[in-house]
C-alpha cells in the first residue's frame, strides 16, 4: 500500500469487513512462522535470538514509519509481526519456565499487565498515532498478563471468573461479528445510530457469536470426518463465486434500483475519476512521486498540462483537494493552478504530525516558484487545529494548542508574505455530522423518513467552527494583505447550510464536497482583504 489514506479518508464505521485485515495479518504470519522453526532447527539457529531479532526489526520500522505512513504501518504485516513475535517469544519463555509456579515475580507481571492494559484503554484514542510506540502499552499488558500464569492472584481471582472466561470462549466470533453488526447499524441509519440500535447490535453481536461457538466452532475446530472438510471448501469457493459476480455486476441488480433515489450521491471513486479525467498530474516530479493515492488515482493535480508555469498553489489536506474543481474551472480560469494534499496543517514548523514533513517541501517548493504568484490555504481546520499531535519545531514543550496553532499560522504568513506571495486563507465549509445518505429514503432503514430539511443549521455550522475562527481571525489581523473566503457564506442562508439540491449531494460524506458543490463554489469565489471582511461581517 503506497500513501493510501483511505482508512482515514472515509468512516471506519461504514466499513463492515475492515477487522478483518487483522485475521489476513494473522495468517501470514502462520505460514512464515512453520517455516522459520524448520529453518531454525536444521541450521542450528538460537531460536530466542532469532525471535527477539524479527521482532526489535519489526517494531523498529513501527516506530520509525508511523509518522510517515500511518496507514501502511496500520495494516502492513511487516510493521505488525512485532506483535506475533511477542507471542512467540512468551511460548518459548513459557517452555523454559517450571510449572505450576507461584511467587512475587508472576504477581508483580500480572498486576503491571492490568495496569498497562488500563492505561491503554484510558490514553489510546483515534487522535493518537498507532500502532507506533502506543501499541506497547496493550502488547506489554497481555503479554505480563500471560507470563503471570494461572495461578496468581489477579488472573485466578479476575480474569478466571466464570463470566470473563465465558467471554474468552466466544471471544473469536464476537470479534468476527461485533463489527458488521455496528457498521450495517450506521449504513441504514445514515450515520451514528440511536443508543438502543448500539446497544441492540452489541446485544445481538453476543447473542450470535455465542450460537457460533456452540453450533460452529466447537464441531469445526475438533472434528475428524472428512465431509466437514469438503464442506468448508464448497462453501469458500461459492462465497468466492458470488463476490466476483456481485463485483463484475457492480453490485446486486435489484440494489442498483434503490441508489436511483434522490437526492443522487457522488461517490468518492466518481470524484477522483473527474479529477482524473479533466486534469493532468502535478508537478515536479518528485512531489508526485510523494503524492497520497486513492484507488490509484494521484492525489496531486493541476489544471494546466505540458511545460506552462503554475501561477496558483492550492494547499491543505482533503478540503483543500475538494475545492480544486471549482476554482479550477471558475476560480482561477486563465492560471495554471496546482492543489497539493496532505493529512496536516499547512503550516511550516509544526513536528509530531504524519505527512508534514511532505508539507514543508511544498511550501519550500511554493516558495521558491517565482511564477507562482497566489497561495491559496485551505484545510479541514476545525478538526486539525486542537490535534495534540502537533508540536512546534522551535518551542516543542509548548502544550497549548491555541498558541501551537496561531504561531505555526504567523509564520507560515510571514513567510510566503516575504517570498512576495498574495495569501488567500479559505475557511472550512460547513460539517454536516450525517452521511449524506440521510436524505435518501432506503428499504431496511429503521428510520421513519429521510432527513428533512436535507441540512445542517447555521447554528451549529458557527458553534463548532468557532474556536479556530476566532484565533484566525486575530492571527490575520497582523497580517492586512491577506484575503479571506467564506464558503460557508455560500452555502448557508440564515438557517441552514444545505446538504443536498436540485437533487444532487452536495457532500460525498459526512464533510467532503462533491464535484458539483465545488463548481458551485468556483462560480462564487471572491476573497476579500480582512478589513473589507470584519466591515462587513
Amino acid at each position: 500500500m503506497k500513501k493510501e489514506a483511505g482508512y482515514f479518508d472515509t468512516a471506519a464505521e461504514l466499513k463492515p469487513l475492515l477487522h478483518l485485515w487483522s485475521l489476513g495479518v494473522e495468517e501470514q504470519f502462520y505460514l512464515i512462522w512453520p517455516v522459520l522453526l524448520i529453518v531454525a532447527s536444521r541450521f542450528k539457529i538460537n531460536l530466542v535470538w532469532l525471535i527477539t531479532l524479527l521482532l526489535a526489526v519489526s517494531f523498529g520500522l513501527n516506530a520509525a514509519l508511523i509518522n510517515i505512513q500511518p496507514d501502511s504501518v496500520f495494516y502492513s504485516p511487516h510493521t505488525r509481526f512485532w506483535e506475533l513475535w511477542a507471542g512467540a517469544l512468551l511460548a518459548w519463555i513459557d517452555r523454559q519456565t517450571p510449572s505450576p509456579r507461584k511467587n512475587w515475580f508472576d504477581e508483580l507481571c500480572a498486576w503491571s499487565g492490568a495496569l498497562l492494559l488500563l492505561a491503554a484503554l484510558l490514553f489510546v484514542d483515534k487522535n493518537k498515532a498507532f500502532p507506533g510506540m502506543y501499541a506497547l502499552l496493550p502488547v506489554v499488558g497481555a503479554f505480563l498478563l500471560i507470563r503471570a500464569g494461572e495461578n496468581t492472584r489477579f488472573n485466578h481471582a479476575i480474569l478466571g471468573c466464570r463470566p470473563l472466561v465465558a467471554v474468552g470462549l466466544i471471544s473469536y466470533p464476537l470479534y468476527l461479528w461485533h463489527w458488521p453488526l455496528l457498521a450495517f447499524g450506521r449504513i441504514v441509519e445514515h450515520g451514528n445510530p440511536s443508543h438502543e440500535v448500539r446497544l441492540g447490535a452489541v446485544i445481538l453481536s453476543i447473542a450470535l457469536a455465542w450460537l457460533s461457538y456452540i453450533g460452529i466452532e466447537k464441531h469445526l475446530r475438533f472434528h475428524k470426518r472428512r465431509i466437514v472438510t469438503i464442506l468448508l471448501v464448497v462453501t469458500l469457493l461459492a462465497v468466492a463465486i458470488a463476490a466476483e459476480y456481485i463485483k463484475r455486476g457492480q453490485g446486486i441488480p435489484w440494489r442498483n434500483a434503490e441508489l436511483l433515489a434522490v437526492p443522487h450521491i457522488e461517490d468518492q471513486d466518481s470524484f477522483f475519476r473527474e479529477l482524473s479525467t479533466h486534469y493532468p498530474p502535478c508537478s515536479p516530479a518528485e512531489l508526485e512521486a510523494k503524492a497520497l493515492r486513492h484507488n490509484g488515482f494521484v492525489r496531486c493535480r493541476q489544471s494546466e498540462a505540458g511545460n506552462r508555469p503554475q501561477t496558483v498553489a492550492l494547499i491543505g489536506d482533503s478540503h483543500a483537494e475538494h475545492l480544486f474543481p471549482g476554482l479550477a474551472r471558475y476560480g482561477y480560469p486563465k492560471d495554471n493552478l496546482v492543489y497539493y494534499s496532505y493529512p496536516c496543517l499547512p503550516f511550516w514548523g509544526l513536528t509530531g504530525a504524519s505527512d508534514c514533513a511532505e508539507m514543508e517541501d511544498v511550501l519550500k517548493y511554493v516558495v521558491e516558484q517565482p511564477n507562482i504568484h497566489t497561495i491559496v490555504l485551505a484545510n479541514f481546520w476545525e478538526a486539525r487545529w486542537n490535534d495534540a499531535r502537533y508540536t512546534l519545531s522551535a518551542v516543542p514543550l509548548e502544550e497549548d494548542r491555541k498558541k501551537i496553532f496561531s504561531t505555526a499560522l504567523k509564520l507560515t504568513l510571514k513567510k510566503l508574505e516575504a517570498a512576495g506571495k498574495q495569501v488567500v486563507f479559505v475557511f472550512d465549509v460547513p460539517n454536516l455530522g450525517f452521511l449524506p445518505e440521510a436524505c435518501q429514503t432506503r428499504p431496511f432503514s429503521l428510520q421513519q423518513s429521510a432527513l428533512s430539511p436535507c441540512a445542517v443549521s447555521r447554528e451549529e455550522t458557527q458553534r463548532r467552527q468557532n474556536d479556530y475562527r476566532q484565533l484566525v481571525m486575530q492571527a490575520l489581523h497582523d497580517f492586512p494583505n491577506v484575503a479571506i473566503w467564506d464558503p460557508v457564506a455560500v452555502l448557508c442562508n440564515t438557517e441552514w447550510c444545505m446538504a443536498a439540491e436540485n437533487d444532487l449531494a452536495l457532500y460525498r460524506d459526512e464533510n467532503h464536497l462533491s464535484s458539483w458543490a465545488s463548481y458551485r463554489l468556483g462560480q462564487k469565489y471572491a476573497p476579500r482583504k480582512l478589513w473589507k471582511y470584519s466591515k462587513q461581517d
